[in-house]
């Protein structure tokens, strides 16, 4: 199993300050079917774009060449990604439904969201207007509280938060345990900073205790 482990990556920094992480949607998953593209998964994606993307820019023209084919077991899920680099470049990356065609079930179609204060940060909700009055659409409540949390705290400190601030900011919007759903809190959260290729890293919501690693 632990052959498998580097595939398998929810979130990560490489040497050259490229960040990317993963969030779950409650929506069906994306079945992108271009019969001249290799399909990847979202895990492998995440992997290939760890070591092999330095910027944003190049992270997005990587993903456009492959199909997206995000299996789960339950069917019930889809995902899009945040990501940023080191030169202060960030994007938010979403597969949503292809409005031309009302009889398509699995989203296929890419969206690129960046350049504006709303898309700094991202939680378990689409920002694409294509996917609005769906469950997790920008309308649903299912991480609103938490996106507007991290927003405002962003936006009243223009910014510009320090380590110990940014690490108190994912404790404020930390999720706690669901006896209905276990796996469905906040087991760690991931502190990147892209200049210093350093990680500051709270496990299983113990924000006193927290591990620190650098990049080489």
């Amino acid at each position: 199993m632990l052959i498998g482990l580097p595939y398998v990556a929810l979130d990560g920094i490489n040497e050259d300050g490229f960040a990317i992480g993963v969030l779950a949607l409650n929506e069906a998953p994306t079945m992108q079917n271009d019969a001249t593209k290799t399909n990847i998964t979202t895990t492998v994606a995440i992997r290939m774009l760890l070591d092999r993307a330095s910027t944003v820019k190049q992270a997005i023209e990587m993903l456009k060449q492959y199909n997206m084919r995000m299996f789960n077991t339950d069917n019930e899920h889809n995902y899009h990604f945040f990501m940023a680099d080191a030169t202060g470049d960030y994007a938010i990356v979403e597969y949503t439904r292809n409005t031309n065609n009302s009889a398509e079930t699995n989203p296929t179609r890419m969206e690129v969201f960046t350049g504006n204060d709303t898309l700094r940060c991202v939680t378990n909700f689409y920002v694409s207007s294509t996917m609005v009055g769906t469950t997790d659409g920008w309308g649903s409540e299912h991480g609103k509280q938490r996106y507007f949390d991290m927003r405002t705290t962003l936006s009243n400190s223009n910014y510009n938060l320090n380590s110990t601030e940014a690490m108190s900011l994912l404790s404020l919007v930390s999720q706690q345990p669901n006896e209905a759903d276990p796996t469905s809190f906040t087991q760690w959260s991931a502190l990147y900073n892209l200049t210093d290729k350093s990680i500051r890293l709270a496990l299983l919501r113990e924000y006193g205790k927290i591990y620190n690693f650098k990049v080489k």
